[in-house]
């Protein structure tokens, strides 16, 4: 809606009583009508205006999944904690000292999951050194923000299943995964972390699925990851200084998919081979990967491999002992 087409707000808000989406990008509207809370079938409403304060009716909207602020708010109303179907929430912190009043809102998070986007300059925006006190029942969550150290928020999420990090900016997210172990899905996308970041989650004996993803100044595993033994996929992608993958490998017993993706890996270790479990094996664009382990034929359960964009001048005579592999389509 644009503010062209605004002729009245409040009457406007009487109308649309069935809108589902709703979109206000208006550098012109400094205030939200109680009329807004009219909006009961609304899911998704996107707030671009400088707008400080939004109204106690805003927890009329029973239906509303997503809401979007693009400017730094100074109070959410009590009346949020009635967004029970709410699940991603974006909010643009810029300021240092933007306070948010927050209450018990998320009281109701632990069921449903929860998504935060956060932009602006702070690391950790006040809002979310508040929340993290809020959080500690969330079982999924996803975090996309701009600096590594926001990520702190998940620190104390101690009932976490699933954890989804997007870092836009080049800070280091810091060792934030020491109590998170009922946490079984990971997927954390950043372009660098401490050093001691990745050896710390592989504590993790609960984790069945990780994600690394655009990580740079990651050179080597742990060779610890081998002690994750319920681990059943691990997507490596886009990891541009990774070279060494350990030997440890080959105790990940329940690994069913393994995905190297754009590595500049020069081998994968020999003990891959004692993989039994493996179904799915991709090594794509590693171009600096010339051979593959004679013990790849010992992949019994191997169904799907791809090769695709890889420098590999010959392939193992041991590959024709893979009597599960289905034709590429």
């Amino acid at each position: 809606m644009t503010c062209w087409a605004i002729a009245d707000l409040a009457d406007v808000f009487r109308e649309l009583i069935a809108l589902e989406e709703l979109a206000l990008h208006c550098e012109g509207i400094s205030e939200l009508p109680a009329t807004l809370g009219n909006l009961t079938l609304l899911k998704k409403l996107s707030v671009k205006c400088p707008v400080k304060v939004l109204p106690d009716s805003l927890g009329n909207l029973t239906n509303l999944e997503c809401l979007e602020l693009g400017y730094p708010i100074q109070s959410l109303p009590a009346s949020i904690s009635n967004l029970t179907r709410l699940v991603k929430l974006a909010l643009r912190c810029e300021h240092a000292g933007t306070k948010v009043t927050v209450h018990n809102w998320f009281s109701w998070v632990a069921q449903n999951g929860l998504e935060i986007w956060v932009e602006g300059h702070d690391a950790v925006p006040d809002v979310l050194r508040h929340l993290q006190w809020h959080l500690t029942k969330v079982e999924d969550f996803k975090l996309h923000c701009k600096h590594g150290a926001t990520a702190v928020v998940v620190r104390n999420m101690i009932n976490l299943v699933t954890l989804e990090i997007t870092v836009t900016g080049q800070q280091a997210v810091p060792d934030i995964f020491g109590n998170l172990q009922k946490l079984r899905r990971l997927e954390l996308s950043c372009s660098a972390v401490e050093n001691n970041l990745v050896e710390s989650f592989t504590g993790m004996s609960s984790l069945k699925y990780i994600q690394l993803k655009g990580i740079c100044n990651l050179q080597a595993l742990s060779g610890r990851i081998g002690q994750l033994s319920h681990l059943q996929s691990l997507s490596l992608r886009h990891l541009t200084n990774l070279n060494v993958i350990p030997e440890s490998l080959g105790n990940l017993y329940s690994l069913l998919a393994l995905e190297v993706e754009n590595c500049p890996i020069q081998s994968l270790p020999e003990s891959l081979g004692q993989l039994s479990s493996l179904r799915s094996l991709r090594v794509s664009f590693c171009k600096k990967l010339q051979a593959l382990p004679d013990s790849i034929g010992d992949l019994s359960s191997l169904k799907s491999l791809d090769l695709s964009g890889s420098a590999l001048h010959s392939l193992p005579d041991t590959m024709k002992n893979l009597s599960q592999l289905e034709p590429s389509s």
